[in-house]
């Protein structure tokens, strides 16, 4: 991962992410990292050791001492995608619910009723640090590699993206059955 982006990760006051295919690593219960790592093709131990690494970097973000607001949209894909057993999905989607019921986090999702939009088939994520120039770094996340999105213009081309896919997105609750 490139530096400025570790250094945006860690000052971060705001975070962003859209992903259309998997609940995003900040909001993942340990069984499901592990679920996916292991499908990935990952041997155990380091396996092991990115999930330990997962669960270390969720800690200062989600601490409700650091207080980061956090804005995640869903496609409803990553949300109904079966990874691991039933009870592992439950517990995950349990997760999503709680932490949605904090009032610095926000998940929403995009609905497959909405058809296609703008995105649809491009993660990212954003992370803003008002006091940073710029104040928003973003990323695209491509097969397992973090790729910086470069450019005043571009960033702000991902921020205004981002501010589309809220507006096409219903709260969590609507679809958390």
């Amino acid at each position: 991962m490139p530096r400025r982006v570790r250094r945006y990760r860690r000052k971060s006051q705001r975070i962003r992410q859209f992903h259309t295919s998997a609940v995003p690593g900040i909001l993942q219960t340990v069984e499901y990292a592990r679920s996916v790592a292991l499908e990935c093709g990952g041997p155990p131990e380091q396996v092991e050791r990115a999930v330990a690494m997962r669960m270390l970097r969720q800690k200062p973000v989600l601490s409700q001492v650091r207080a980061v607001d956090i804005s995640v949209v869903l496609a409803e894909t990553a949300r109904r995608r079966q990874v691991g057993s039933p009870e592992l999905m439950a517990a995950q989607r349990a997760r999503l619910v709680e932490l949605d019921g904090r009032p610095n986090i926000s998940i929403r999702l995009i609905p497959f009723a909405a058809g296609a939009y703008p995105q649809m088939e491009k993660s990212f994520t954003i992370h803003g640090v008002p006091t940073a120039d710029p104040p928003y770094v973003a990323y695209a996340d491509h097969v397992g590699a973090v790729v910086p999105i470069t450019g005043h213009g571009a960033v702000s081309a991902v921020v205004e993206a981002f501010a589309e896919l809220e507006k096409r997105a219903v709260p969590l609750r609507y679809l958390a059955a």
